[in-house]
Parts: structure tokens; C-alpha cells; sequence
């Protein structure tokens, strides 16, 4: 392109280079004009400014689902030392987990523990489980969650039962 095209397009009035109705051009430069000319207004001093008083607060039940998430994708990955990306995965979970403890935010899951009824969770089914000898929580749904020691989200277990005995064939009665 020549230079006295781009100088015909950069000093010629924006109005004569478009091809729309040269009114609604004017009043938008008018106004433009208008407001390069206008000092900015003075906002107002609060005490709460910043980044934290913009942004909204994080409801229970979101600080209960975030928790959740972290919870089971750190349940999935299993053992972080049997492989590096595992390892990496495993570290940034902790570390959102440990943002979420600053915040008094912590899961509980009471796995491979004793049941006991007056604890915050809510039993999915019983199953009778080989090699216990009491009722234990065998598998986890959902963990508990808590913040600043008040329950946000109950668990949901399977509980683990002990197997019945089968009673020995001579004891049983004849009718």
C-alpha cells in the first residue's frame, strides 16, 4: 500500500471514511469527546476495597462440594508414589486441601473405623463383611465436612457387619 493511502486513512475525519450514515458517527465522537474531556469522578473511600471485598463469599454448601471433589479425586489417584504424575497430582490436591484447612474446612471419612450411630453420617446399607468382628465403616460415598468445628455435609457409608455363623447341624431343634 502507498504512504498516502495509511495517511488518508489515519488524518481523515473517521466520519468521511465510513460508509454508514454520518449522524449516529458524529454523536458517538461527540460523546466520545465529550468524555475525554470529563475528569473522572472521585470513588468513593470504603474501608473493605480490595479484591477480597469484590468477590463473593462462598456459601456451605459450595465450601462442601469444593471439599467433596478434592476429597475423591485424592481417594482416586491412590498411591502417589508409584508414579511422578501421580506424585504432582497428589501434591496439588494437598495443597488445595490445605487452602481449604486455612479456611477451617476439613473432611472426615472414618474408614476402616468401628460404627457408631451417634457419629455425622448417614449409613447407605449394611453388608455382611468377611473378617470383621464388629460393625466397621468399609466404604466411604462421601466424606464429612466441616468448618470451624459446625458440619456442613454429613457422610454417606457402607457399613461392614460380621458374617453370621452358621450353627452346627446336631443343635438344631426337631420338630
Amino acid at each position: 500500500m502507498p504512504a498516502s493511502f495509511l495517511r488518508q486513512l489515519f488524518l481523515a475525519p473517521p466520519a468521511r471514511l465510513a460508509r454508514y450514515p454520518e449522524a449516529p458517527i458524529a454523536q458517538a465522537l461527540a460523546e466520545w469527546r465529550r468524555l475525554e474531556s470529563t475528569p473522572p469522578a472521585a470513588e468513593p473511600h470504603t474501608e473493605t476495597a480490595g479484591p477480597a471485598a469484590s468477590a463473593p463469599a462462598l456459601d456451605d454448601d459450595t465450601l462442601a462440594q469444593l471439599a467433596t471433589h478434592l476429597w475423591r479425586a485424592r481417594q482416586r489417584l491412590g498411591d502417589p508414589e508409584a508414579d511422578p504424575a501421580t506424585r504432582r497430582a497428589v501434591r496439588h490436591i494437598e495443597s488445595a486441601t490445605d487452602t481449604l484447612a486455612r479456611l477451617q474446612v476439613v473432611t472426615k471419612d472414618w474408614l476402616q473405623q468401628s460404627y457408631d450411630p451417634g457419629l455425622p453420617l448417614r449409613v447407605i446399607t449394611f453388608q455382611p463383611a468377611p473378617g470383621i468382628t464388629r460393625d466397621t465403616i468399609i466404604e466411604v460415598i462421601r466424606p464429612a465436612v466441616f468448618r470451624e468445628d459446625r458440619l456442613l455435609q454429613p457422610a454417606e457409608v457402607v457399613v461392614g457387619t460380621p458374617e453370621a455363623v452358621a450353627a452346627p447341624s446336631g443343635s438344631a431343634a426337631h420338630a
